[in-house]
């Protein structure tokens, strides 16, 4: 009797791996360009928004405003929320994305609301990492 464990598994190409990559976009890219929008395109064009409307005001009132330090500290603070809203955020489209491609590749047709729900439920370890992947590269540089 001979083990199915003994046998040769496929051999690895990189071609496989795109051609299967490029296939679950194709039949997932509505949803995938939707979970990008919402948390990636969307905060973006608000924070660009808020921060142009900010500026133009600034710019058209008293020119000595720029130079108020307490303006200084208010754009650093808010520049500080901003990057971190953004990482938290680009770590949910991460988790959101891996769901879809995971359900796609089981064969079952991934929800909008599912990866959502997935990614926040996983966010916690999600951070985790992201954060040991930022030290890590912190260290090594």
């Amino acid at each position: 009797m001979v083990s199915t464990t003994l046998e040769r598994p496929d051999k690895f190409r990189i071609g496989r791996v795109f051609n299967d990559s490029f296939a679950v976009i194709s039949r997932n890219i509505g949803l995938y360009l939707g979970l990008a929008l919402l948390f990636s395109g969307l905060p973006a064009t608000v924070l660009r928004l808020w921060t142009e409307s900010t500026l133009s005001g600034t710019a058209l009132g008293d020119p000595t405003a720029v130079a108020d330090p307490s303006m200084m500290f208010w754009n650093s603070s808010v520049g500080i929320a901003a990057g971190l809203v953004s990482f938290i955020l680009s770590l949910l489209l991460q988790s959101a994305l891996v769901r879809a491609t995971i359900e796609d590749l089981n064969g079952k047709r991934p929800s909008f609301g599912d990866c959502i729900q997935i990614a926040i439920r996983y966010l916690l370890p999600t951070l985790g990492i992201g954060l040991l992947v930022v030290l890590g590269a912190g260290l090594a540089h």
